[in-house]
């Protein structure tokens, strides 16, 4: 079974800010500086992930737990090693992904060396 996240809004990042808009109409429903304070060092390019119940984002090196309803944070979490980059991020992959079904005749046909191109492995 696939659950997706269905929420009615379409989050946006940028600037250390995330924003949540009506998908229908556009309006914005809530947005918020996710770092606050005079000293705001690091990227503040935000990377966003929606999982069922909550939205994520990673800006100024650290990750937040984001109610997407109200956009108020419910954790937070510094990850100094990454506080100057751009970070990617996965959540609920087996939830919101399609999974992989192996007997799907979209699959690569397997012939036991990994390479998935029906050959014998060697050179």
């Amino acid at each position: 079974m696939t659950v997706k996240a269905n929420s009615p809004y379409l989050f946006i990042g940028g600037r250390g800010r995330a924003y949540a808009l009506d998908k229908i109409g556009g309006q914005i429903v809530w947005e918020i500086q996710l770092k606050t304070g005079f000293f705001r060092t690091g990227s503040d390019f935000v990377t966003l992930s929606e999982g069922v119940d909550f939205l994520f984002a990673f800006t100024y090196g650290i990750a937040f737990c984001l109610d997407k309803y109200t956009g108020k944070i419910v954790w937070q979490t510094p990850i100094k090693e990454l506080k100057h980059h751009a970070s990617s991020m996965v959540v609920d992959a087996t939830l919101l992904g399609g999974g992989f079904d192996a007997g799907s005749s979209d699959s690569a046909e397997s012939d036991g060396d990994g390479d998935g191109d029906g050959g014998d492995g060697g050179d």
